[in-house]
């Protein structure tokens, strides 16, 4: 059985050979200073129907859980996906996740879920 990460290496050779989109310039300022740039995301994610019109009609389920998705945006490739499965979870149990992950020179987009003034000192301090 496939996982995602069975994809990565295909993916991640597809976009080598693609013909690739100029970066904005936003993004080429950024890697002067920085070798990776990286979004972090934390969802929660809902039961399948609510999103599937043809199944919009059945009674409605539960939450499914919390996910935080790290992607490349440069490549926008996944780089990392972690799961919770309480969907009240707060994005906050992601940062040891994260923290242990991220390689120095890397700029790390994150949503407000991250705000948390500890963590960030954590992040600046590494």
């Amino acid at each position: 059985m496939l996982n995602s990460y069975d994809l990565l290496p295909q993916l991640q050779f597809n976009w080598q050979r693609r013909l690739r989109r100029p970066l904005p310039d936003s993004v080429k300022f950024a890697l002067c200073n920085f070798e990776l740039i990286w979004i972090a995301d934390g969802s929660t994610l809902e039961a399948l129907f609510r999103k599937l019109k043809s199944l919009e009609d059945l009674k409605l389920g539960q939450l499914a859980g919390k996910i935080c998705r790290l992607i490349d945006l440069v490549t926008r490739l996944p780089v990392e996906v972690w799961f919770h499965t309480n969907p009240a979870a707060s994005d906050t149990n992601f940062e040891a996740a994260l923290l242990n992950l991220l390689p120095a020179k890397t700029l790390v987009l994150l949503d407000r879920g991250f705000y948390h003034f500890q963590f960030l000192q954590q992040l600046i301090n590494q």
